[in-house]
């Protein structure tokens, strides 16, 4: 299941008071904007004051408005559960822009008082609607408590958009409703075989069959959706002047090709990660580009998302790798400021960090199950001794291809393994250009290789990796 992500809850710089508010200009900065600002910045806890149900509103008004309608968003998940009043009447807007915003926020504040709300969603005249309320009902974290979806409630719907919506990406997003009561309805698994064996678009057919009951080879399945060339065609959704130049190197999860987009040269990346896993990179890529880390940023389809059907356009990152004792100095000091920046950065969905790792056996890259009971067990002992450590994003795969450098920054590219852990994971750097003293050193080490050898397992590399853990 997904589940779109924001980071509200994290520190993060504002950009308010770029552009003129609606008020005017010589009115006062609203309110709102400035508890954002502090906020973002970390002067205050709390606004001085409540804002007032019209100045939410006015929040609500800006959604409307594509220049605004980011950091007005971002301003709702500031105010958190005091914006559902006005977030439910804008579930009634004329714009269907302010319409899906406020379902994605729901996302993140479903309860059961707007689960209702949400239900009437589902026949938006909008097929982003449609697909952000569907987004909703399928995520892990509406599940509990009176906030989870009854099967009697959402099903009949979710199965009718299946069957009938004209649009192909709600009937897919549908899929992912239908699914969760695939092994306990009957209706649920036929209407699955059924999409899997008649609906008119290859995407739907090929999720059908991943989450119907038994299917034979999800491996295969994966391998199958990135060589089709269904997620090429989302090319069209950045405009006409995009096209394919050649493949790169993009391991075995990604089909990865260098782009140009609009006379620009690009990376494009297909994959099968979930929407939510997709928000969760393109979110943090956004972040630290503001905060002046050199990252790809990704590049907006035309109706400004970030990603569609498992494609990502980003920019074009040039540089060198790291080469001397010097230059993995500045690859050190550009990951201390990353780990800085996200601190209390939420996980990314469906991933597991090396101290979760200790009680769980599976995390989207690893399942320890796949391992020998010893190679988990010194894999764990090196991930405890990482216990108690504050936490952060982490990039995961900081092998020199990675790292892009020139004389005045250094540049850390694909950001597929990156996710919330202990910052020591990303200083096991060559001639411990870290400065990391000896203890801390060999902890960084020993869990950096126990990472390595659980993500990849059971490759020769990862083989060579378990054997530097040392024995419990």
């Amino acid at each position: 299941m997904i589940c779109e992500l924001n980071t509200a809850a994290v520190a993060r710089g504002s950009p308010y008071g770029h552009h003129m508010s609606v008020l005017g200009p010589k009115a006062e900065m609203p309110v709102w904007r400035q508890v954002s600002r502090c906020a973002s910045a970390g002067n205050i806890p709390q606004p001085d004051r409540l804002l007032t149900l019209t100045e939410r509103h006015q929040i609500i008004r800006e959604l409307a408005l594509p220049y605004k309608a980011p950091n007005a968003y971002r301003a709702l998940l500031d105010l958190g559960i005091r914006a559902l009043p006005a977030v439910r009447a804008g579930l009634r807007h004329d714009n269907p822009d302010v319409r899906l915003h406020c379902c994605r926020f729901l996302d993140r504040y479903l309860s059961a008082d707007t689960l209702a709300d949400l239900m009437g969603m589902l026949n938006d005249s909008d097929e982003r609607v449609r697909c952000s309320a569907l987004h909703t009902l399928a995520c892990d974290r509406c599940k509990e408590g009176t906030c989870r979806p009854e099967e009697v409630v959402v099903l009949p719907k979710a199965m009718s958009l299946l069957q009938c919506d004209p649009d192909a990406h709600v009937r897919a997003m549908a899929i992912e409703v239908v699914g969760q009561f695939v092994h306990s309805s009957a209706l649920a698994a036929a209407a699955i075989s059924a999409a899997q064996q008649s609906d008119e678009n290859p995407t739907v057919r090929k999720k059908s069959r991943m989450v119907y009951a038994g299917r034979p080879n999800p491996q295969a399945d994966q391998a199958e959706a990135l060589m089709s060339p269904v997620g090429w065609e989302a090319l069209g959704q950045w405009g006409e002047d995009v096209a394919r130049i050649e493949p790169l190197a993009g391991g075995v999860a990604n089909d990865v090709w260098s782009m140009r987009v609009q006379g620009q040269l690009a990376v494009g990346r297909l994959g099968t990660r979930s929407d939510a896993d997709l928000v969760w990179e393109t979110e943090l890529l956004q972040r630290l580009d503001r905060e002046g880390l050199t990252v790809p940023v990704p590049i907006p389809t035309t109706d400004g998302r970030l990603f569609a059907d498992g494609l990502v356009l980003m920019t074009y990152v040039e540089g060198r790798p790291p080469e001397t004792e010097a230059d993995w100095r500045r690859v050190a000091d550009t990951l201390r400021r990353l780990h800085q920046l996200t601190r209390g950065w939420p996980q990314r969905p469906g991933w597991r960090s090396s101290i979760d790792l200790l009680h769980a056996e599976t995390g989207t890259r690893i399942d320890l199950r796949k391992m020998p009971p010893e190679g988990v067990a010194r894999c764990r002992a090196a991930w405890a001794r990482l216990a108690g450590n504050q936490t952060s994003v982490v990039h995961g795969d900081l092998n020199p291809r990675n790292i892009r450098m020139t004389a005045g920054r250094v540049a850390l590219i694909d950001w597929d393994e990156s996710h919330v852990d202990v910052p020591d994971l990303d200083l096991a750097l060559p001639h411990n250009a870290a400065g990391l003293d000896s203890v801390t050193h060999d902890i960084a080490a020993q869990a950096s290789a126990a990472w390595q050898a659980a993500v990849c397992w059971d490759d020769e590399y990862s083989i060579k990796r378990l054997a530097e853990v040392r024995a419990v």
